[in-house]
């Protein structure tokens, strides 16, 4: 261990917690040195041949209470401070470690034990100023002219009060930050004298001030927040009081250095303001962007309306050119059954004996063939219809027998149509080898269409974006 380093003992049996501090002060390795013990007896065997400057200890302890230890430690080594620590934040445990002599109280959590190098630093500074102010209490008494020199001279406020409560002595800095210009002004009072009667916690000045006055005579210094009041404006103002029990004209006294803190507390409200702010200003900014999502979203709605409703025309087209079709075959096998009637009916209204009978039979062979090339046409305009029907509904009519050959070439014009609906100048020659010997299969028709279309669709696409490019010597063609 050199010189400059401190060396702490650890008393925790906590095998987690011991990890944490260990690798807290592993950060520190020219400043401290770390002992561990995992219980009293062990403590004490450490001890016996390590004295430590400072000792944390756990407040319980696999054979015993901490507080006992810290009893103990302080009778046998009184000057080496003694820091407890707890995993729950209790007064009462705190007021009977400082009881039994521990310098400081500590609420174990990770950010506390990670912050134990910081921790020990400060505790040890505390303890230092502590003893150094003990150890030199006899050259404080024979020193006292050049003391009240330096107590007088300091540019922070400086009080010193006695074991009543009473301001004994402060110097000028102290004087200015309450609005006095005579030490008599301030003498003989309490410190909550020249404190509003309520502190901003809605705690009682006089019992809060009394509070800490007795924690310091029992712990030997501590450290807090508090607000006083300007005699001259009345005008109250925070200030950070650091509280230390000393040896005073052969009495323990408080020596008091006060600090305002006005400018740190403005800028503390500042930058809650600033953070008050930037929380509303994200709000907003989340409502907008929120908006503007929404609004982004309807107009996808519509964009995707829209391309269904032109491809929706697209499909329309083509289906109407297919239609026409069987319409057309209709219509002229319509009319030719009407003329055939007609010359039926002129050959009926003959005599008898005149009468054709081969003409009559041909005829009615004609009328029959006639209207069978209708029925089929009709029905074949209805497949078409109820196939498109389903196709656009995603309805499904189960598997059934079905001529692949037949939906492949009523959904290649299907195709072909619906392209040259769109693009007018577009010519492509569509071409089909098929099987004529494949017998039915059984598949659901509509969704094999879908397929087909599909297929055909991307090679019309293909297709015509090369045709686009104006390839010399390219003939479209699927």
């Amino acid at each position: 261990m050199s010189e400059e380093q401190k060396h702490i003992l650890l008393i925790e049996d906590d095998e987690l917690h011991i990890e944490l501090v260990v690798m807290a002060f592993d950060d520190y390795p020219d400043q401290f040195s770390l002992g561990i013990a995992n219980t009293i007896q062990a403590a004490w065997d450490y001890l016996a041949k390590t004295l430590p400057h400072l000792i944390i200890t756990d407040f319980l302890l696999p054979d015993g209470k901490g507080i006992e230890l810290v009893g103990a430690i302080k009778n046998k080594h009184p000057n080496i401070p003694v820091v407890v620590m707890t995993s729950h934040g209790d007064e009462q445990v705190a007021v009977e470690a400082m009881k039994a002599g521990a310098l400081d109280y500590i609420v174990k959590s990770e950010v506390t034990l990670m912050a134990m190098p910081k921790l020990s630093s400060r505790i040890l500074r505390e303890h230092s100023l502590v003893t150094a102010h003990q150890e030199t209490e006899q050259k404080l008494l024979e020193s006292e002219k050049k003391y009240q020199i330096v107590f007088e001279q300091s540019i922070d406020a400086v009080v010193i009060i006695d074991s009543n409560d009473y301001y004994i002595d402060c110097n000028q800095a102290a004087l200015e930050m309450f609005g006095l210009t005579r030490k008599e002004e301030l003498l003989n009072k309490y410190p909550w004298e020249i404190a509003p009667e309520v502190q901003p916690d809605g705690r009682c000045s006089a019992e809060v001030g009394k509070a800490f006055h007795q924690m310091a005579l029992e712990r030997g210094s501590v450290r807090f927040e508090w607000y006083k009041k300007r005699t001259d404006n009345d005008q109250v103002f925070p200030i950070e009081v650091s509280l230390t029990a000393i040896p005073y004209q052969k009495e323990q006294v408080l020596y008091a250095v006060l600090r305002d803190i006005t400018k740190r507390k403005q800028a503390e409200e500042k930058i809650r303001k600033l953070n008050a702010q930037l929380e509303v200003r994200v709000q907003e900014r989340t409502q907008e962007l929120e908006q503007s999502l929404e609004k982004l979203q309807k107009i996808q709605n519509q964009l995707i309306l829209q391309e269904k409703m032109a491809s929706l025309g697209t499909l329309m087209a083509g289906i109407s050119h297919e239609i026409k079709n069987p319409l057309h075959f209709v219509n002229n096998f319509s009319e030719l059954a009407v003329e055939h009637i007609s010359m039926l009916e002129k050959e009926l209204k003959k005599e008898a004996a005149d009468r054709d009978a081969a003409e009559i039979q041909q005829l009615m062979e004609m009328i029959a063939k006639t209207g069978k090339k209708i029925n089929e046409h009709g029905k074949r305009a209805n497949d078409i219809i109820q196939s498109m029907l389903l196709h656009s509904r995603g309805g499904r009519q189960g598997f059934q027998s079905t001529d692949i050959n037949a939906i492949l070439t009523e959904y290649m014009g299907l195709a072909y149509h619906s392209r040259r609906a769109t693009h007018q100048d577009f010519t492509v020659t569509m071409e089909s080898d098929l099987d004529d010997s494949l017998e039915h299969i059984r598949i659901v028709p509509q969704d094999i269409s879908r397929v087909f279309l599909n297929l055909l669709n991307n090679a019309l696409d293909t297709t015509y974006e090369r045709f686009q490019e104006g390839v010399d010597g390219y003939f479209p063609m699927v």
